[in-house]
């Protein structure tokens, strides 16, 4: 359990997502494409690619148990001569030894749902440096943090607690986490901004994100703020768009990653027509963002 997190199976199951990857795989592989997945798990997305008529496909994945069920897979699917998968971390790869040539075509899905887990930037960042051939696509093309200000009793339940059975149970709060994931679609709330690109990677990697940075939220709404509500958006290609955005998909089947939600230290009031500034930081496996300033 330690080794396969839970989250392997419904990223598995989420129809539109899956819908969409391979629309755009089959807009950009032909014949002669030679494929480069990282973070491969079951081998779905090289499957697509294989099936679409890719010439070969590259799939790596670091847990060595989900490498080995993602061979058995591709062998009892009948793509074992041209989908080959390597129980490594893409960082570890070389061509001419664990890969034939340079790839044409890079497709991951390493995104965790803050974006930037999962070593994201410098796995793509040093694929596109040492993996690819020059001028090479990537699906996604753009990947995004997305984020809006939100107000919600419900989802301040999570973080925030005051008097419990006449008791004051506040001091707690200073305990609770800076970060916190859930199903925005399972619980009521009110948007107070529209939503705002936090983080922003595009291929080919050249200009990275800030390590530290601030963004500034329009307020449009007035009312109380309790947090940041972030979530991933994936541009695969000019023609197809992936949003989590709990708007779209409410009541539906979920994407396969969660939202995640950046509590402030107390509740801010807001009116329609400020504008809201939080400041952000990337680590190597966590995004945070908080620290408001009305503006």
């Amino acid at each position: 359990s330690e080794r396969v997190p839970g989250w392997h199976f419904p990223m598995m199951n989420a129809i539109p997502r899956n819908a969409a990857y391979e629309a755009a795989i089959r807009r950009h592989v032909t014949a002669t494409s030679h494929v480069l997945d990282i973070g491969t798990g079951s081998a779905l997305l090289a499957m697509m690619a294989a099936r679409a008529g890719a010439a070969h496909v590259t799939a790596c994945e670091a847990v060595e148990e989900i490498a080995a069920a993602a061979r058995q897979i591709v062998a009892s699917n009948g793509f074992a001569e041209r989908v080959t998968v390597l129980a490594k971390h893409s960082t570890d790869l070389v061509v001419g030894r664990d890969m034939p040539r340079r790839a044409d075509l890079l497709i991951s899905e390493i995104l965790s749902s803050d974006l930037v887990g999962e070593q994201v930037i410098r796995s793509l960042r040093h694929a596109q440096q040492a993996l690819l051939m020059p001028g090479a696509r990537a699906i996604p093309a753009v990947a995004e943090a997305v984020a809006c200000l939100v107000g919600s009793d419900a989802i301040s339940a999570n973080f925030t607690v005051a008097t419990v059975s006449g008791f004051d149970l506040s001091p707690c709060n200073r305990l609770r986490m800076p970060v916190h994931s859930m199903d925005l679609r399972t619980l009521p709330f009110e948007r107070l901004s529209p939503p705002v690109p936090v983080v922003r990677l595009v291929y080919p990697f050249e200009t990275l994100p800030p390590t530290h940075f601030t963004t500034d939220f329009p307020v449009t709404r007035s009312g109380r703020c309790d947090a940041v509500a972030q979530w991933v958006r994936l541009i695969l290609d000019d023609a197809t768009t992936l949003d989590n955005d709990p708007a779209l998909y409410a009541g539906e089947q979920t994407m396969g990653w969660m939202h995640v939600v950046y509590p402030f230290e107390r509740p801010i009031d807001l009116v329609a027509g400020q504008t809201l500034r939080v400041a952000g930081a990337i680590t190597r496996s966590w995004l945070i963002l908080g620290l408001p300033e009305i503006l």
